[in-house]
């Protein structure tokens, strides 16, 4: 071991030798050439140089292989290779002609001043700044060449302009070379840059030398005619030009940067010394004090860069150290899994900090520090344990580490997703944390899905139990996600949207709510930030993300909604009739409507919701009769927050829609004077009275009739008496606000941008507000149908006149059966589809109320309504499906879950969500898991996710099924013992079929346009009608009874209804109430219709609506489960037609008290 360090030891002495041998020797050789030798060709010499260079590169790396040959890649990357020669060119030119007329002594004091003009051309060019410790060190730089040229004998004016210049050139070439070959796929090593910057370099000196140096060649042949050693000079001197940079490149390839500079200043005192005794120079006092002073300013300057990789070393080491001491206390229910020691992994004992260090050690370092600086603003338990202390030194460690591997001038530019970025008067904090997330972001995702998805499981599921890797690390991952992207700002984050999107929805999509949380902070800040171009084709994935994670727990639902409402404002503002308006916004509604006295929600989305009505404009009249309702609960909460936003958002959305007549006037007139009365306890009394004051002089100038009418039933209320005189009196009193012109009018009938004009008195001309309602009324079903993409009924055409002589004229406008019939703001809109037809018979019930009246029980109301929340997702998920049943892909290229993969996640979720789920199964994940709900009062759920999953990419009818049964078994029951069952059709309507035990009949709720399940129809009875769905009729090759009751059916002309799923063709024996579904097994088409998952409910379903259910022998409902994945046979349908089945295949009916046999055995 110890001789292999010393050979290490003497092999380094001999590169620095060399390296000193070759620097030294070609310039006090070109000095001797062209000064002492008489040979005062400099632009010849140099391409001399170049030639040798071009062909001994060659040689060591083609034939020698000393490095890999990289090839040039574009024509772009040659363009900016030629502008290095150019300036390459110009500094060896310069530096060789300075040595015709100045000493080596002076011209390497000049030399040393090289760091001066980098600085200088940095930050001209870059903007890049160093610390003010490295610019006072260039000081003594420049004040000893100043000295050293006051005090040269030999100076010369023109060789000074030209040691200046090539020095200057030195710093351009690498300030430059930084510049144009900083991305990763241009960035060439020395060598290689030579290999081609010296060809290129000949073609440029070739003409320049034929020009300015004339008969150059014939002039070196007569030299070489009298003395044949001034070939073997130029030879032997143009081969040592080419060792210079080979043994450049070897010393610092095994030394460092660092020790290269140490050696390059120790190296030109050397040349100084050297040259000096081989020219006898004649030197001056004044001029070695000079050269002294500007070595002494270069050895401070290499000292100060030194010293700031120190400084850096020791801010590590410090931090490594505060981690280790931190006390680590994690959550109990990871106790086995320690985010500490993650982090210290990140964070190596490094031998030295120095600009070559890895990639990946700077990877790790800042992820570190960006999660524990993340703390700062973290909320999750998992980081609790981090000290602001701690967060602050990482911060600082942070920076500290940008500025040594960022501090140089080859961080100028960065390709991404085949877009240049701009890094030029960045910070280097930022240029570190940008040129990061390519490589991180990708990493940190597959970190987050890690935990989300069991890889070991052979169905695909997502399921927080099983998942693989603890998801500490997920959050721990997302929480570096957050804090990197939140980093980045405009423009460079819009052009990192490729990569930080992914990752993003990647982070909703999980299980955990910390992590979600930290996918939402991101997304708040991409969507503050970035444009909607950038967000380009994620759009639409990234707004249903919005819409799946509506659900989300209560500590992030303020992340949720101000997400949300930033996306769909920045993606949709031009279009407001935009679907994901109506769905984002139905979807939060649906919420705050379960749940209206949950403080945390309604505060967080009365603060963000803002921007969302201002771009919907008129379109908000279509979520009225769901606004409203809320509002006015919320004008009565406890808290005067709540009250306050509450009023303001009611003003924002009267001066967008203030265009017609709406039954809530005289309701939010009542409302308003209740809350005034109460105001006087209320700490915000003021406030609130204010904004009341303002909300009711709205309504009396755009609706004054209504307000009129109400109002007049006040007049003489005390508590009252400081509005009457501003409320009462006449048009004198009413103050400007803003009226909507017809002009501002847009196609789309947005009309939040308005112009401000003053509301006429009675005896003006027609005001553009009256115009506009009076355009309005003969448009009436254009915006309705904008709204809710249906037409109205008995619309009037009834005209205005040319002149309205009171406000009153226009309310009375409408005719009383059209205002009736059809309202804009009226809570019965009656324009609804061919199904609304039959509302009137269900009476219009919703889901909720149904229920509330239907059973007494809470846990299942609750239970039902969740699972209705969990279909309607469902149904816009196989609406938007582009895959088949067995895998997707988005446009960002993850592979998604199948689509009734997706729905078994839902209804997982939507189950543990309602809290009274004890167990529950599905056809997909066949085993119980538990949903964390009671015993006593809860229930077991058993479901198939999609039926007929295999069918969605043909766009046929498919469906969900579910049954529910009391306690917590699932196993020794029969389908009767079922409380409730349901299935859940998608088609051309999306309807919620369902039966409970305590109620009549099976039920049908039709899924409206704004998202609420309405009742629609009721089946009490399922009757006679020839109509069949014939299932699995492999089975008649080797069934021959199934085989004659099929032929039954053909030769009576039964009409022919399969589909082949399950649900659609069950579903219209209750729609149509009447046919037979049949499904029969054979010897070789064994039964494949699980009990549990689908026969048990549907049978349910069919003996609630009257009908009747068979497996050959029994009903399907006395059937004891034995097995979670037991199979059978079965038929649903009429009496007639089950006795018929029965009768057929086993020769009797339980159903048919005589023996007469009938249909297909008579």
């Amino acid at each position: 071991m110890s001789g292999t360090k010393s050979s290490d030891r003497y092999f380094t002495i001999g590169l620095v030798a060399a390296w000193y041998s070759s620097n030294i020797g070609v310039l006090l050789l070109n000095k001797y050439l062209l000064s002492n030798y008489g040979f005062r060709y400099p632009i010849f010499l140099t391409m001399c140089h170049m030639t040798a260079c071009s062909l001994l590169s060659y040689i060591a790396i083609a034939w020698m292989k000393m490095v890999p040959m990289q090839t040039i890649r574009s024509r772009v990357q040659f363009m900016k290779i030629s502008a290095l020669s150019l300036i390459f060119c110009a500094s060896v030119v310069s530096g060789n002609v300075s040595l015709k007329y100045l000493p080596v002594s002076f011209n390497q004091a000049i030399g040393a001043t090289t760091p001066f003009f980098t600085a200088v051309f940095a930050y001209l060019m870059t903007l890049k700044r160093e610390a003010w410790l490295t610019y006072i060190t260039l000081i003594p730089v420049v004040t000893g060449v100043i000295i050293a040229s006051g005090g040269e004998p030999s100076f010369h004016m023109f060789g000074f302009v030209m040691c200046v210049g090539a020095t200057a050139a030195r710093a351009l070439k690498s300030v430059v070379q930084g510049i144009l070959l900083s991305s990763e796929g241009e960035k060439l090593n020395s060598m290689n840059l030579l290999l081609y910057m010296a060809p290129i370099a000949v073609v440029l000196l070739l003409p320049v030398t034929l020009f300015m140096e004339e008969n150059v060649v014939g002039i070196a042949l007569a030299l070489a005619r009298e003395d044949i050693r001034i070939i073997w000079l130029l030879v032997f001197n143009s081969a040592l030009a080419y060792f210079v940079n080979l043994t450049n490149f070897l010393v610092t390839k095994h030394t460092s940067a660092l020790t290269l500079q140490v050696l390059g200043n120790a190296k030109g005192a050397v040349a100084v010394v050297v040259s000096i005794l081989i020219f006898k120079n004649p030197v001056s006092i004044t001029g070695m004090l000079g050269y002294s002073l500007t070595v002494f300013g270069v050895i401070l300057y290499s000292e100060a860069k030194k010293r700031r990789i120190l400084s850096t070393r020791r801010l590590y080491e410090t931090l490594n150290e505060e981690l280790a001491e931190t006390p680590y206390d994690p959550p109990e229910t990871n106790r086995k899994v320690s985010i500490k020691s993650e982090l210290q992994s990140l964070l190596p004992n490094l031998d030295s900090l120095n600009p070559q260090i890895s990639s990946l050690k700077i990877r790790d370092a800042a992820l570190c520090c960006a999660a524990l600086a993340s703390a700062l603003e973290s909320t999750t338990k998992h980081l609790s344990w981090v000290p602001m202390s701690l967060s602050t030194l990482a911060l600082s460690v942070f920076l500290e580490l940008s500025d040594t591997y960022c501090g140089g001038n080859d961080n100028c530019s960065l390709e991404v997703a085949d877009s240049e970025l701009d890094l030029r008067g960045l910070k280097n904090e930022k240029k570190l944390v940008i040129k990061l997330i390519p490589e991180v972001l990708p990493f940190l995702k597959g970190k987050i899905k890690e935990s989300a998805i069991d890889t070991s499981n052979e169905d695909g599921g997502i399921l927080a139990a099983s998942a693989s890797v603890p998801v500490a690390y997920a959050i721990l991952a997302a929480s570096q996600f957050r804090w990197l992207v939140t980093q980045v700002d405009s423009p460079h984050l819009g052009k990192l949207s490729p990569l930080v999107i992914p990752c993003g929805l990647t982070a909703l999509d999980h299980w955990s709510p910390e992590v979600k949380g930290q996918g939402m902070i991101s997304f708040v800040h991409l969507a503050k930030t970035v444009n909607a171009a950038e967000i380009g084709g994620y759009t639409d994935v990234v707004l249903d993300a919005c819409c799946q994670n509506v659900a989300c727990e209560d500590e992030i639902w303020h992340d949720l909604v101000q997400m949300s409402v930033l996306l769909v404002t920045l993606t949709q503002r031009s279009n407001p009739r935009s679907l994901w308006f109506e769905k984002l916004l139905s979807e939060m509604l649906s919420h705050l409507e379960r749940e209206p006295r949950n403080k945390q929600r309604r505060t967080a989305w009365l603060i963000h919701i803002e921007p969302m009505f201002s771009a919907l404009g008129l379109i908000l009249v279509a979520h009225f009769r769901r606004l409203f309702p809320l509002f006015f609960k919320w004008m009565h909460a406890d808290d005067d927050d709540t009250i306050l936003m509450v009023l303001e958002r009611i003003t924002t959305i009267l001066r967008l829609t203030w265009i017609r007549n709406t039954p809530h006037v005289e309701r939010l007139v009542d409302e308003l004077v209740i809350l005034y009365r109460d105001a006087a306890m209320k700490i915000a009394r003021e406030d609130i009275r204010s904004h009341i004051f303002q909300v009711l002089t709205i309504i009396r100038q755009s609706k004054s009739s209504q307000f009129h009418t109400t109002w007049v039933k006040y007049k003489d209320d005390p508590d009252l008496a400081a509005l009457q005189p501003s409320l009462t009196e006449g048009d004198a009193a009413m103050v400007q606000i803003p009226v909507l012109h017809p002009l501002k009018l847009h196609a789309c009938y947005n009309i939040s941008q308005v112009a401000e004009q003053p509301f006429p008195s009675a005896n003006n001309s027609l005001s553009p507000l009256h115009e506009l309602i009076q355009i309005l009324e003969t448009m009436e079903t254009s915006i309705t149908s904008c709204a809710h993409r249906t037409l109205l009924s008995g619309i009037s055409s009834q005209q205005y006149p040319p002149s309205l002589a009171s406000q009153r004229s226009v309310s009375q406008s409408f005719s009383s059966k059209s205002s009736k019939a059809s309202s804009l703001f009226g809570e019965s809109l009656r324009f609804a589809p061919k199904s609304s037809i039959k509302l009137s018979k269900a009476k219009n019930s919703s889901l909720e109320e149904f229920l509330t009246k239907a059973t007494p029980d809470k846990g299942l109301i609750r239970l039902m309504t969740c699972m209705g929340e969990a279909l309607r997702t469902i149904a816009f998920k196989v609406r938007t499906a582009s895959c088949g049943g067995t895998a997707c892909v988005n446009s960002f290229g993850d592979e998604q879950l199948a689509v009734d993969m997706l729905a078994n996640k839902l209804l997982f979720e939507a189950l543990q969500y309602s809290h009274f789920c004890k167990y529950a199964c599905s056809e997909e994940v066949p085993e119980l898991q538990d949903m964390g709900g009671p015993v006593e009062g809860g229930f077991s759920v058993a479901f198939d996710p999609l039926d007929g999953s295999s069918i969605v990419d043909t766009n046929f009818t498919v469906g969900t099924i579910f049954g529910v049964w009391p306690g917590d078994k699932l196993t020794g029951v029969t389908g009767a013992d079922q409380v409730a069952a349901a299935m859940g059709i998608f088609g051309p309507r999306t309807t919620y079929v369902l039966a409970l035990k305590d109620c009549p009949g099976t039920h049908e709720f039709l899924l409206l346009d704004e998202g609420k399940w309405q009742h629609v129809k009721d089946t009490t009875s399922i009757g006679e009608g020839k109509m069949f769905s014939p299932g699995n009729l492999r089975a008649t090759t080797d069934n021959p009874d199934y085989a004659k009751l099929i032929d039954y059916y053909v030769r009576e002309k039964y009409t022919l209804r399969y589909t082949g799923g399950m649900v659609p063709d069950v579903n219209q024996i209750i729609v149509k109430e009447k046919g037979i579904f049949t499904n029969v097994l054979s010897p070789s088409a064994k039964a494949k219709l699980r009990l549990l998952f689908e026969v048990a409910p549907l049978g349910f379903l069919i003996e609630k609506a009257g009908g009747y259910s068979s497996d050959g022998k029994q009903s399907v409902l006395d059937k004891v489960i034995r097995e979670l994945d037991e199979r059978t046979q079965v038929a649903y349908g009429s009496k007639n037609e089950i006795i018929r089945f029965e009768e057929t295949l086993y020769g009797s009916s339980r159903l048919k008290a005589a023996a007469q046999p009938v249909g297909a055995t008579a």
